[in-house]
């Protein structure tokens, strides 16, 4: 049975496909130019492991009913900037879009702050890894 932690992952998850999926033409025009590097498939496998780290975190947290206050805080505000991600994208880089992608982070962060003594701390690692230095450092000086 989903615990606290669970049905926010499932119902914000939802939105942020949603909004990735309404926003997808945008999505792909602002990543041309990584589209046509190396570098995109680099990236490509990097969100999909931070994907599967995620669902298997979300997993573990549901599962063992863990209710900390700073993991539910982390995972609202990690989804409130995965949602905010795709309707600020424009073909350059703004000031919007890099907040969205630093309070990602911040999500990723306390995430990573509330998994600490737990089994999940590589997870969650790789999560602030991928959110903080490939998102919010990479994409905005490289990615495009």
């Amino acid at each position: 049975m989903l615990y606290e932690a669970g049905w926010v992952a499932i119902s914000l998850g939802i939105i942020v496909l949603i909004s990735y999926w309404a926003r997808s033409k945008q999505i792909e025009r602002a990543s041309q130019s990584l589209l046509k590097r190396k570098a995109f498939y680099a990236w490509l496998v990097s969100a999909l492991i931070t994907v599967a780290c995620f669902v298997s975190l979300v997993w573990f947290w549901s599962e063992k009913r863990i209710t900390k206050l700073v993991f539910v805080v982390g995972m609202y505000i990690f989804m409130c900037g995965a949602i905010a991600w795709p309707w600020v994208l424009r073909d350059t880089v703004t000031p919007l879009e890099v907040v969205a992608l630093v309070t990602t982070a911040v999500g990723s962060s306390l995430l990573f702050i509330a998994s600490i003594n737990t089994m999940v701390v590589p997870l969650t690692s790789y999560i602030l890894f991928h959110h903080l230095v490939v998102d919010a450092f990479w994409w905005p000086l490289y990615g495009r």
